[in-house]
């Protein structure tokens, strides 16, 4: 019966002095884009989808920008609708998209330069 007693205690021991698992970020996987040549003329729309796993399976929290023409869909999602501005010259578009999960107080957790695509704009 001490047995018993001493193994109870020492696994309480064990237990006690455990430090809770560490919550991983979230991280990006791939960046698609629905146009592979890259080439965008003004006006067009592009579609973009973010794939992206967290380790402990919480939700994750998409953020997305651009240097220039407009979202038209949900920036706060994975896969989101970019509209390309209309340009006077050639020029490049920069697609960004960071993601975290709420245990990180919605800060981009890893890669804080997200996940970065680059648009070749003609007139």
């Amino acid at each position: 019966m001490k047995s018993i007693y001493l193994t109870a205690f020492s696994l309480l021991i064990a237990f006690s002095s455990c430090e809770p698992p560490k919550n991983e970020p979230p991280q990006i996987i791939e960046l698609i884009c629905s146009d592979d040549d890259r080439t965008i003329y003004g006006g067009d729309q592009i579609i973009f989808e973010c794939v992206a796993s967290d380790p402990e399976n919480d939700h994750i929290i998409y953020k997305w920008s651009a240097s220039t023409g407009t979202f038209t869909s949900n920036t706060s999602s994975s896969t989101v609708v970019w509209k390309s501005p209309t340009v006077n010259m050639e020029s490049i578009a920069k697609i960004l998209v960071q993601v975290t999960d709420a245990e990180h107080d919605g800060n981009p957790a890893t890669n804080p330069d997200g996940e970065v695509c680059w648009i070749n704009l003609d007139p």
